[in-house]
């Protein structure tokens, strides 16, 4: 098991005088990275404020040493240091170079390896060092930019992929500067890795052919594995850029700098609190561009709502949005005969007074858009506001959400700014509870009649609970919900009286607002055991559904009419971790049927044929209506399992399945909290198309079981979770663009802290780059709960965590470790906890008497009753 040096530091402790002079002199031998608590506040922030830390990042600094104007193999390098041959310092200034030889600035690094360069005995790096880089225990991020061109493995006889051969490292050192070994315990594993190299990203790519300059994280694994981490003892790094293979590569634009992963919550979010915002800044989702900001008090004012005379559920549902806030308001339709001289108006859609302003008003931006809008306030001195949408009138109600967040209730005033805005991406979704259905419930032989009988009650009233969440997440700006194919039950094709009551009261609540739809997900494997191998498969499962045979088909097809019918505008077909597999190895996915094997070559014949059908069927009867599809291989990680049959299986796939089909992605691991350009590029080229991203990430860090996050691997970095953890991932700049443009979050939405959590995430789908996670949380929190009580929701976070972070070091110390086993916190440690404990139930007591939201409040109880004094 991992061992640990704790050092324990909370925010009722001071730091003794020697332990002043320790942080002014040195580093103290206790630091360490896996002890997140255990550096001193103010060294972890003065590390992190330095930023980039990478020396001449850019390659700008050195010493030409050719005499003449050609390509420039002899140099000095600035802060770098040449290793082996082959390689170039690249400078568009000269005429051997273009200007696709750099990232950023004039010049880069270029290797270039011919077949003689590469030896089949022996075979050396090519690359630049960096000089030492002075580090603190902690968690650091590594990123740079790099071009490919032509890319082979070093000995194609031996290896197929790619390997070390983008040989990207790390080398540790001590504090005298003598080299420590790369190798870091790694939990999950149970055995150390190398956490030196860093070329991960490209492993196991067999050729690259070309890559365009794109930022690429240098990394060692994927989650669960914490990236970045210092081994103990580390005080210098060095950085090293190198190539094995042969082909051509170039560097640029190293960046290497601490992570925001060495601070609590609350110490990232506390600062925030010190200040003072306008309500412009305080936005979820944040809008593109806002504009002259100016109060307007409408405590003395009348005040109209305007609507077109014959008007749209979305614009009536905007009308009552803004009466709901503007309460002394009157609502007018068509045209208004009252002095508005003094009065505010808020004017929605193409009203009359829309139409005799409208060569005032600018719409260009966001007339394609259909959901795009304006909020504008043509003069100084005019009081009408304008609410238009752009191609269409949900554009209308997202305005209307908008200008309710504008709204200072305790001064009576109004912070107006001209508005322009539109999503990045067009699709933005939530999904439902998972539940057990009726038939579920009765076939469980565990329960009694009335157990069961409660338990169908209970998922009546769960329903309702669901369907009057839906204003929720349509307020900010999410515009779809799925079910959960979970729920459907392992009867999947018959779900029962649930599946209608719930399609029904989706569809209802997209017809009152008229800007989210229901969609529609289903599994046709579920009935089969997760992972099943296919010569084991009972023929009662086994002949369930087949591809080939038109019945088992119209089992999906009337799911999808009932959905279809209640609103549904997204199919999506799930093939995920219930697709049988051959033989033991996992990856490689086989037909299990005898019609289908005769029907089809393989799985991805059957499949593309399957979705054939359903696009040719919808067609017909619902054209609009969007197909997705989640195949078995659906990241990186689960390409590599299937040595080489998920390349086989999405090329026959992909070349018969329908063109306009989203095939969904999950990145490079299960949960991937980063997506770079090498990430993106392998997907991409797979499967012919952008990929849905599909995102399991908001309860990642938080997981405590084998498969989980810090509590489970990490201990001493569980202080860092959060009960309320913003959509918190790293992505390239522009990432919609090179996205499908439906993202789907899978985290259910029936919580009052995932609605949180999703309130963020609804904040990253709309507006990519102008995204802070940590203030968008702040933004949420403050917006629903007020300054107070937002503070007081992160101080209980704060506790719940270090207490949690007490119990997962002793749990995880176990050798008969289980996850529903009691462990006693004994000595020092119970002291410590006992004071989160009662910090914890002194928070809550005072949230009960501020805060109305009595189910979040029985979360947060539920949370505190794992423990107990």
């Amino acid at each position: 098991m991992i061992r640990y040096v704790f050092f324990i530091v909370t925010l009722f402790i001071l730091f003794l005088p020697s332990c002043k002079q320790n942080i002014n002199t040195g580093q103290d031998n206790n630091w360490s990275s896996f002890e997140t608590l255990s550096i001193p506040l103010e060294i972890r922030q003065a590390e992190f404020d330095k930023g980039n830390i990478a020396p001449n990042f850019s390659f700008e600094e050195g010493e030409n040493l050719e005499k003449t104007d050609t390509l420039i193999k002899s140099f000095n390098l600035e802060s770098w240091t040449v290793v082996g041959d082959n390689v170039q310092w690249a400078d568009t200034v000269s005429i051997k170079y273009d200007a696709e030889s750099v990232s950023l600035g004039n010049k880069a690094i270029k290797i270039e390896r011919r077949w003689a360069d590469v030896k089949d005995i022996d075979n050396k790096s090519s690359g630049v060092l960096s000089d030492f880089i002075e580090v603190v225990p902690g968690n650091y991020l590594f990123y740079f930019d790099v071009r490919m061109l032509d890319v082979h493995p070093s000995c194609d006889r031996l290896n197929s992929k790619l390997g070390t051969d983008i040989d990207v490292r790390i080398k540790y050192f001590d504090k005298d500067k003598k080299e420590i070994p790369a190798g870091i315990y790694y939990d999950y594993w149970g055995k150390d890795v190398d956490n030196g190299f860093k070329g991960f990203a490209f492993s196991n790519f067999y050729y690259m052919p070309g890559f365009n300059w794109g930022k690429v994280k240098g990394r060692t694994l994927n989650y669960p594995f914490s990236e970045g981490d210092m081994p103990d003892g580390c005080r210098y790094v060095k950085l090293y850029l190198g190539f094995k293979g042969r082909g051509t590569v170039w560097y640029d634009n190293i960046d290497f700098r601490l992570s925001k992963w060495n601070f609590t919550t609350l110490e990232r979010l506390s600062p925030m609190f010190e200040k003072e915002y306008q309500l412009t800044s305080l936005l979820v989702p944040k809008p593109k561009k806002v504009a002259r900001p100016t109060n307007i008090n409408f405590s003395n004012k009348d005040i109209y709502i305007v609507l077109p005379k014959l008007d749209v559920n979305t614009n009536i549902a905007a009308s009552k949005l803004l009466k709901k806030y503007f309460t002394q308001a009157s609502i007018v339709k068509g045209d208004i005969n009252e002095n508005i001289e003094n009065a505010l108006v808020f004017n929605i859609g193409e009203t009359q007074l829309y139409k005799e302003n409208i060569d005032k008003l600018d719409i260009t931006e966001i007339s394609d858009k259909e959901q795009g809008y304006i909020i504008q306030k043509i003069e100084a001195e005019n009081q009408i506001i304008f609410l238009k949408g752009g191609a269409s009138d949900i554009g209308n109600y997202y305005a209307a959400t908008t200008i309710v967040q504008l709204i200072d209730k305790k001064t009576s005033t109004y912070q107006h700014a001209n508005i322009v805005d539109y999503p990045d991406f067009t699709g933005r979704s939530y999904i439902t509870n998972v539940y057990k259905n009726r038939w579920t419930i009765n076939k469980d032989t565990s329960l009694s009649s009335e157990e069961k009988l409660e338990k169908i009650n209970q998922l009546d009233k769960d329903i309702q609970q669901e369907l009057s969440g839906v204003g929720h997440y349509a307020f900010y700006k999410i515009n779809k919900v799925y079910n959960n194919y979970a729920s459907l039950g392992k009867q999947w094709w018959g779900p029962g009286q649930f599946f209608t009551d719930l399609y029904e009261g989706l569809g209802k609540e997209s017809e009152r607002l008229g800007v989210i739809n229901p969609c529609v997900m289903i599994n046709p494997y579920f009935h089969f055991d997760y992972e099943s191998e296919e010569r084991n498969l009972p023929d009662s499962l086994r002949n369930i559904f087949s591809h080939s045979n038109p019945k088992d088909i119209n089992k999906i097809k009337n799911l999808i009419t009932e959905a279809v019918n209640n609103n549904t505008n997204t199919v999506m077909i799930c093939a995920d971790d219930f697709v049988p597999h051959s033989g033991s190895t996992r990856g490689i996915y086989a037909l299990f049927t005898d019609a289908d094997k005769k029907a089809y070559f393989n799985m991805a014949h059957a499949q593309s044929d399957m979705m054939n059908d359903l696009r040719t069927w919808l067609d017909k009867t619902n054209p609009e209506v969007r197909l997705e599809f989640c195949p078995a291989p659906y990241l990186n990680q689960f390409i590599d399992y299937g040595q080489g049959s998920a390349e086989a299986f999405f090329r026959d796939l992909v070349s018969h399945a329908p063109e306009d089909m989203a095939i969904i992605w999950t990145g490079n691991t299960v949960r991937s909290l980063c997506y770079d350009m090498a990430d993106i590029k392998r997907y991409s080229d797979l499967i012919g198309r952008k990929p849905m991203l599909w995102d399991n990430t908001p309860y990642a860090r938080e997981l405590e079981g084998q498969y989980g996050g810090y509590p489970a691997h990490y201990p001493g970095k569980a202080v860092m979770c959060n009960l309320f953890e913003p959509y918190d991932i790293i992505v390239p700049k522009d990432f919609h663009k090179i996205m499908d443009p439906h993202i789907y979050s899978n985290q259910t939405g029936f919580t009052e802290r995932h609605k949180i959590k999703y309130a963020t995430f609804a904040d990253f789908a709309w507006n990519c780059n102008g995204y802070d996670a940590d203030f968008s949380l702040y933004k949420t929190l403050v917006g629903i709960f007020g300054k107070d009580d937002a503070l007081k929701l992160l101080q209980f976070n704060d506790n719940y965590y270090k207490l949690i972070s007490i119990w997962a070091k002793i749990r995880n110390g176990k050798e008969d470790a289980k996850e529903d086993k009691p462990y006693l916190i004994e000595g020092l440690d119970k002291e410590k906890a006992t004071v989160y404990i009662e910090n914890l139930n002194r928070i809550y007591l005072s949230l009960e008497q501020s805060i109305s939201n009595k189910r979040l409040l029985d979360e947060l109880k539920k949370t505190m009753d794992r423990f107990s004094t």
